[in-house]
């Protein structure tokens, strides 16, 4: 299964004392400014959408966590263009009408 994160992540959530992102740990001002970095806009997502479409096109299921659902996002990874039926599609939707 691979996992993309379209717009970056923060980092990777860790149990160590090594990570920036440890579980519960209390964060910093130079924590947040590493972390920041990893965070991408609009023009910095290119790369990745293509590996997304590849993706998406090739795919039996999707998963959508925390994504939005906008059409602005969906076309952003090719999703209209890209999925084939029956592809099964799941998706959180926490505050969405």
């Amino acid at each position: 299964m691979e996992i993309y994160h379209v717009y970056g992540s923060l980092g990777q959530i860790s149990n160590t004392e090594n990570n920036n992102l440890t579980y519960g740990k209390d964060l910093t001002i130079s924590d947040i400014n590493i972390m920041k970095n990893n965070i991408k806009i609009v023009e910095e997502i290119n790369e990745i959408n293509t590996k997304i479409e590849n993706s998406i096109e090739n795919a039996e299921k999707i998963f959508f966590l925390g994504f939005s659902l906008d059409k602005i996002n969906l076309d952003r990874v090719g999703f209209f263009n890209k999925v084939s039926f029956p592809t099964k599609i799941y998706a959180t939707t926490l505050g969405l009408n």
